[in-house]
């Protein structure tokens, strides 16, 4: 089940995020032959694209890590949703999912 968790993300401002990946009992998930896919959209059920995003994964921390930069951060107002997923053929992980809040910019 993906980590519920809404990003408040400060527009013209450089936004990272680490996620550290664990199994159920605590022990660290191994992400090893894994990539990673992050997309912001408008809505859920919108086809438009605001922002693709190729997280790094770290396999010997289990760590899935994105940066949004001052410039991707810039061009977003308002909200959005936001999912990232985790690939290995055949298994795809919906790891993270929420909204992107985003505070206005004022210094420009």
């Amino acid at each position: 089940m993906a980590i519920q968790y809404n990003l408040h993300v400060e527009a013209g401002a450089t936004y990272t995020r680490d996620i550290v990946y664990t199994n159920d009992d605590g022990s660290l998930f191994d992400l090893t032959g894994y990539s990673a896919t992050m997309q912001i959209r408008p809505s859920v059920s919108s086809s438009t694209l605001t922002l693709a995003v190729t997280p790094t994964i770290n396999t010997t921390t289990s760590t899935v890590s994105f940066t949004l930069t001052a410039l991707q951060t810039a061009a977003l107002t308002g909200s959005y949703v936001y999912a990232i997923e985790l690939a290995k053929s055949p298994i795809v992980i919906r790891l993270m999912e929420g909204e992107v809040i985003v505070s206005p910019e004022v210094v420009r």
